[in-house]
């Protein structure tokens, strides 16, 4: 392959067409290694994006186990007091 400018189609010195090719080669290994990056933070943000939802459904978890304990509570209160209210009856 000869290298020609293309504006006057005279020919490139053989050290101008080498640098040209070096610069390609240099910029699609960094391509390569900026594609292969991205791929790697994409995996990464697929896993924060898995850990986060997990987060959130625990959280939704606790919160309801939170409610529910908070519920019994409130009966074992109300079954203590009647029960109070039954012993003080037959004092």
């Amino acid at each position: 392959m000869k290298a020609q400018s293309q504006r006057t189609g005279r020919k490139l010195p053989a050290s101008t067409t080498e640098k040209l090719q070096q610069d390609r080669f240099a910029l699609e290994e960094r391509v390569r290694q900026l594609e292969a990056e991205l791929r790697e933070e994409r995996g990464k943000k697929g896993e924060a994006d898995t850990a986060r939802e997990q987060h959130r459904q625990d959280s939704a978890e606790l919160s309801r186990l939170r409610r529910e304990k908070s519920r019994l509570e409130l009966d074992l209160k109300k079954a203590q007091d009647e029960a109070s209210r039954e012993r003080n009856k037959y004092i």
